[in-house]
């Protein structure tokens, strides 16, 4: 009987704590103007990458257009010491 008792009280407790109100909530995202994004990696041995895209908008579906021919230049202390060909 006891065992019962608890095996109905936790179906309800359990049933209590999945149900749930939903409300819509609707948030205005300003549209942002678009920007270039660059992701790479550099490292002491060969096989570094940057991959140049341009920004989108939050809701925006699918990928970001990528920029194609782009140039990456690396500085260091102001001065350039390297230069690679953006993967597209």
């Amino acid at each position: 009987m006891i065992v019962k008792l608890r095996s109905i009280v936790f179906i309800v407790s359990l049933m209590a704590l999945l149900s749930s109100c939903q409300d819509v909530i609707e948030i205005d995202v300003p549209e942002n103007q678009t920007a270039i994004s660059i992701t790479g990696r550099i490292t002491d041995s060969k096989g570094g990458f940057a991959v140049v895209s341009t920004t989108a908008n939050y809701f925006a579906q699918g990928e970001t257009p990528k920029v194609e021919d782009a140039r990456v230049l690396l500085f260091e202390d102001g001065i350039m010491v390297s230069e690679m060909q953006a993967d597209s």
